[in-house]
């Protein structure tokens, strides 16, 4: 059950970084910046219904640096990934 819950915890990180690679290395159309750092966080629930909120990292590795996280990790969470200030190119 612990294998299985860190292979899931790797399969996120990877897909992170997955989106995070196209993201970069795929130009934004013409007059919009491309983004060059990300937030990942990361909602952990009770249960696979995702009703139940327990707990939440957030890693700032692409922007400020830095890990956060409080209440509960779970096997049962969701993703997000969104741009942080930090621009480059025009």
């Amino acid at each position: 059950m612990r294998s299985l819950l860190r292979h899931k915890k790797l399969l996120g990180l990877a897909l992170a970084v997955a989106l995070v690679t196209i993201a970069v290395v795929v130009p934004a159309s013409a007059g919009s910046p491309i983004c060059c750092g990300y937030t990942v966080h990361y909602s952990y629930y009770s249960d696979a219904s995702h009703t139940t909120f327990v707990g939440a990292c957030t890693i700032n590795g692409f922007c400020t640096g830095g890990t956060a996280c409080s209440g509960t990790k779970t096997q049962f969470y969701l993703v997000n990934t969104t741009c942080c200030s930090i621009f480059c190119g025009d």
